[in-house]
């Protein structure tokens, strides 16, 4: 199984926790893999076969997909840091086809704001690392914000930003009987954000 959602590592390793200790109960003899990693290449592994499901994020009402939660993506930078007021706004941001680069560009370009990619990466710690520094403003999902961290609004003079859904994603049209009752585990379990 694969998890994009949260982009925090505390929401992955809460996630990849839960999902071995709720199986390993449950199933005993079943092995269960949980790696990370951004939606589009989880759809790639999908596409591939090289996995039979994946927690992806989609945009909007995630229209075509079983919504299983929303998480709203926030605005986040060093607390009391200058990032936000700098103009072009400096922006370290995740890989390049993934939401939480495109939607903070497009509520960017929408609302008139000048920025610029300082940073982009796949990296999480990365991210992490430019907003502690004070080098770039990020963004996250609500529940993956660090403590030390500041979630900023539009009293920053920032746009707002959508939710992303989670959603399960499979390999195949008709699941294997494991992976579609492994699924229906998740709909049921999954912690609620």
């Amino acid at each position: 199984m694969l998890d994009s959602y949260g982009t925090g590592p505390r929401k992955h390793r809460k996630t990849a926790v839960w999902c071995r200790t709720r199986v390993a109960s449950l199933h005993p003899r079943v092995q269960l893999e949980v790696m990370c990693g951004p939606t589009p290449r989880l759809h790639e592994l999908l596409a591939r076969h090289a996995v039979d499901l994946a927690l992806v994020s989609v945009a909007g009402d995630g229209a075509g997909g079983d919504v299983i939660r929303r998480e709203p993506l926030v605005w986040v930078a060093q607390r009391g840091g200058t990032a936000a007021s700098l103009d072009p706004l400096p922006l370290a941001l995740g890989a390049p086809d993934a939401l939480d680069h495109l939607l903070p560009k497009q509520a960017l370009e929408a609302a008139g704001r000048a920025y610029r990619l300082a940073y982009a990466s796949s990296s999480l710690s990365g991210l992490v690392g430019m907003a502690r520094s004070g080098q770039a403003v990020i963004v996250l999902t609500r529940t993956a914000v660090p403590d030390d961290l500041q979630i900023l609004t539009s009293e920053h003079g920032l746009p707002h930003l959508p939710s992303v859904g989670v959603t399960l994603a499979f390999d195949r049209e008709e699941p294997t009987a494991l992976t579609a009752a492994f699924a229906a585990h998740v709909r049921k379990f999954l912690p609620a954000a």
